[in-house]
């Protein structure tokens, strides 16, 4: 316990004297808990002696009153102390990870599961909460409270304190061992529950395409196995850890049975008061009490330690190592200088120079996999180069600040991520103090304004989840809405208009003209009638280096690899289905 409370303090470290503030109230309001014990064994003392007289009645019961209320002011003390320090913990703790996750390279989110980090900020980090309102001061009780009995105990009789006192260090080694079985068995819960986590994400956004391929009863039972799995480590973890939960209370409980032989057999003998063996009864059964919540008390710090021990995991990931530089903005031209890069060893790019003109349209063009997207997420540093060096505006991309980066960028991506909110909220993401005005005149420039209008709240609407409650072709003209509110210098278009309609395409692309104006526009095309007019056109040989560059006219006259490209283009437009 005290291990984990350093982790914590090292985590948080202004919680720390809080967290012992409310160790101390919890003790006090033990120790008020147990003063009436006390008071009660006095007035039996002056019964037995025949000495009890009104006013010691009258004084015992101002004692106990005082000391009911004074526990009362205790539990009010800690609950307010206590119970704001795990909130303030878990809103700490989710800051933390959160500012921490925009530092990470994507290579990290395309190797993790969704439901690890999921499941870390959620579920399991409310255990964190139960550390400082339940699981540390109930540690310090049960070690506060046989230390400040034993002197009184050892003072009645140090026969019966001895008995008394023996079965807590005899029964601590078998709480040791409950721990370590508790540790294995969190540990494998805890890896079976992400798995479940990010099972039950990925089925719920993957409905469509399981009701779309009548797999909705397959998928559904390689969950239910999963879930299966999970409730028999639940039991696993149970029935590992009771024999050894029960043999430390069995232990207690022996004791105290041994208290009341030896206690009797004392009294018989003479060897003995009345009143010390009633003072043993009473105040053994109060000090054992917070001793046998020890075993929750380590049920908890097992999980806690688990979360911790994630949640240190990763927060101990390299980030991208982060530059300083804002100069302000001017032309934003991009050169690439050397650059290689590799997913996972995979090599994609080689070696490739090339420069991006300022307030020019450059477009991306080439086989499958030959690194078109991966151009534009290195110009936003989503990853580092392996090797060479990208510019923009003359300053490397290393050298420059996340602000001052990304206040160059817009960006929008094929695969089109709208928050849960408003449709406002999100046009406005980039620019969240822009006026009502101004989102609506970047809606009408993304030709998104009038759909918008028809719906039955307008730009109050609240899109769903991923924009589950819009078409991919609105999303799309959303996006692109937000990029013209940004008015960034630079834009990364992953080609916006493959997977819409013809309809939707038209709209999309007098919605890109209105974006690119004035603008550095850099784009990847997978259909490339979208390309015929961009200042600069770049062919990759999709073997990691670039085949050509130039204008549409002099690639098709220059540029085989353009040529072949060109001509499935133009295949895939006279296609029909035969009847």
């Amino acid at each position: 316990m005290l291990r984990l409370m350093q982790r914590l303090a090292a985590l948080v470290p202004q919680l720390g004297p809080r967290m012992r503030l409310a160790a101390a109230l919890k003790v006090g309001e033990a120790l008020c808990m147990g003063a009436p014990y006390g008071v009660l064994l006095l007035v039996l003392h002056r019964l037995l002696e025949r000495t009890l007289t009104g006013a010691d009645i009258l004084a015992a019961t101002a004692v106990m009153a005082a000391c009911f209320l004074a526990q009362g002011a205790f539990c009010l003390l800690f609950t307010r102390v206590a119970y704001p320090i795990g909130t303030e913990l878990c809103r700490q703790v989710r800051v933390m990870v959160g500012a921490h996750l925009r530092t990470l390279p994507m290579s990290h989110f395309s190797r993790s599961r969704a439901g690890d980090t999921t499941a870390l900020v959620s579920d399991d980090l409310v255990l964190l909460t139960l550390i400082p309102r339940m699981a540390f001061p109930q540690f310090v009780v049960a070690l506060a409270l046989p230390l400040a009995l034993a002197p009184f105990l050892v003072a009645v009789d140090w026969r019966l304190a001895l008995a008394a006192l023996l079965p807590v260090p005899l029964a601590l080694p078998v709480l040791g061992r409950c721990r370590k079985a508790l540790d294995r068995g969190m540990r494998r819960r805890s890896e079976v529950m992400v798995a479940v986590s990010s099972a039950v994400i990925e089925y719920v956004q993957g409905m469509e395409v399981i009701k779309g391929f009548g797999l909705a009863g397959g998928r559904f039972a390689a969950l239910a196995a999963l879930l299966e799995r999970a409730r028999r480590e639940n039991l696993a973890l149970v029935f590992r850890a009771l024999p050894l939960m029960t043999g430390f209370q069995a232990i207690l409980d022996a004791g105290f049975v041994a208290l009341l032989l030896l206690g009797a057999h004392l009294l018989v003998g003479g060897a003995t008061s009345l009143f010390a063996y009633l003072t043993f009864l009473v105040l053994a059964l109060r000090m054992y009490e917070p001793v046998k919540a020890l075993g929750t008390v380590y049920e908890i710090t097992q999980a806690a330690e688990v979360t911790l021990d994630r949640l240190e995991a990763l927060l101990a990931l390299r980030p991208l190592p982060a530059g300083n530089a804002a100069p302000p903005r001017g032309r934003e031209d991009i050169a690439f200088h050397d650059v290689s890069f590799a997913y996972d060893r995979r090599p994609v790019l080689r070696n490739v120079s090339f420069t991006i003109p300022a307030n020019r349209v450059t477009v991306f063009v080439g086989p499958s996999g030959a690194g078109k997207t991966t151009i534009l997420r290195l110009i936003a540093r989503f990853w580092d180069t392996d090797s060479g060096e990208i510019r923009i505006g003359g300053t490397p991309v290393r050298e420059l600040s996340g602000d001052a980066l990304f206040d160059r960028l817009s960006m929008v991506f094929q695969d089109v991520y709208l928050f849960q909110g408003t449709i406002r909220e999100n046009i406005a993401f980039g620019s969240p103090h822009a006026t009502d005005e101004a989102v609506h005149a970047a809606a009408r420039a993304a030709r998104c304004h009038e759909f918008i209008q028809a719906l039955p709240r307008g730009y109050a609407t609240a899109v769903g989840e991923g924009g589950a409650t819009l078409s991919q072709g609105e999303k799309q003209r959303i996006s692109i809405a937000r990029a013209i509110l940004k008015d960034a210098p630079v834009i990364l278009l992953d080609e916006a208009t493959a997977s819409v309609d013809p309809d939707n395409e038209s709209q999309i692309q007098d919605a890109i003209s209105a974006l690119v104006s004035t603008k550095t526009v850099v784009m990847v095309a997978h259909r490339l009638a979208t390309v015929t007019g961009a200042d600069q056109i770049v062919v990759l040989d999709g073997k990691g280096g670039i085949a050509a560059t130039g204008t549409h006219s002099r690639l098709l006259e220059d540029c085989e690899i353009y040529q072949r490209l060109w001509a499935a283009r133009q295949q895939a437009l006279g296609w029909k289905v035969g009847i």
